[in-house]
């Protein structure tokens, strides 16, 4: 249900977008990204810590720390931002569009926690969550790109649905400690992307670069499992 939600925000947004051109871009991209800033920032409290006797707790804050730091290390290492913007960079004649979209809505931490959560706990929420943000990047992508930017719903969809059948069969291997530590790191991502949408490009943070990140949690808890 959350993947085919998320595939129709993509697929409409940029339909919808194509038609309209650049006229409300700064301002959807202003109101877009404090929206992402605040739902990003609220999740990740929801996730990290809960309360007890009147006091925040958690378990998982140092894993996530240090999935972040250790992926984010890895992430500049190999350089993946400047990789994938060479992607985009390049002339591939009438697929520029197609691609770029991709990168856009296919790369994020939600891409990630959003099919394993739905899968082992039926909660859409992270699937739908990208897709009301996804939406308004569908207009924007569709001002610039055209009706071709839409098809990138489908390797988008296709790539969270095998995120989802990979979790479902190593399902009984993940704990909810782990579930809410990998959907921590996909707000901790987000809050990113709505920074880097209000920044100047000297001031912009590689989010892309914190995507191994999510990894490294799902690493640590499977070596936790097997120490404790």
């Amino acid at each position: 249900m959350g993947i085919l939600v998320n595939a129709l925000s993509i697929f409409i947004g940029v339909i919808l977008g194509s038609l309209y051109k650049n006229k409300t871009k700064f301002k959807i991209n202003l109101y877009l990204a404090i929206a992402i800033i605040i739902i990003s920032l609220l999740g990740f409290l929801e996730n990290a810590f809960i309360v007890s006797d009147n006091r925040l707790l958690s378990e998982n804050t140092l894993i996530i720390i240090f999935s972040l730091v250790i992926g984010s290390c890895i992430g500049d290492f190999f350089k993946l931002e400047e990789r994938i913007n060479a992607c985009v960079k390049r002339d591939y004649g009438k697929i520029n569009g197609f691609l770029d979209a991709f990168f856009l809505f296919g790369i994020g931490g939600l891409q990630i926690s959003g099919p394993i959560l739905m899968v082992l706990n039926g909660d859409n929420s992270q699937l739908i969550l990208k897709a009301l943000i996804d939406f308004p990047l569908g207009l924007l992508v569709g001002a610039n790109y055209g009706k071709v930017a839409s098809l990138s719903f489908i390797p988008v969809a296709v790539l969270q649905g095998i995120i989802a059948t990979v979790a479902y069969f190593l399902g009984g291997h993940i704990s909810q400690e782990m579930l809410m530590s990998l959907c921590s790191m996909g707000f901790v991502i987000l809050f990113f992307t709505g920074y880097n949408m209000l920044s100047k490009s000297e001031n912009k943070i590689k989010n892309i670069n914190m995507v191994p990140s999510v990894l490294l949690v799902i690493i640590f808890y499977f070596i936790k499992g097997l120490i404790v």
